[in-house]
């Protein structure tokens, strides 16, 4: 048995095996902490920072827009578009766009 040298890289401290899998009688969360911790698990959540949650985050907490004024899926569906435009345009804005007129 060979002495193993001081320090180990990210790569040897970040490489784990999957866990073993739940038994079939356990729980549903703890059946979603078992694919939270596996290597796939933490790829497919790790996608979740770079898609459309920030945005929909920025738009809660920046510009406030909590919940829907309107009843049904029809008007929400136009008052989340109008959240998603103001957004846009707020965006384009601040990132200096020079937007010509049409």
């Amino acid at each position: 048995m060979a002495r193993e040298r001081h320090g180990r890289s990210v790569a040897q401290l970040e490489a784990r095996a999957d866990p073993p899998a739940p038994p079939e009688n356990a729980s549903v969360a703890e059946r979603m902490t078992h694919r939270l911790e596996t290597a796939e698990g933490k790829q497919l959540c790790g996608l979740r920072k770079q898609t459309v949650e920030p945005v929909i985050g920025i738009i809660k907490q920046a510009i406030g827009f909590r919940r829907f004024l309107l009843r049904g899926t029809e008007k929400a569906g136009l008052e989340w578009t109008l959240m998603a435009t103001r957004y846009n345009l707020k965006r384009l804005f601040n990132l200096g766009m020079n937007l010509q007129r049409a």
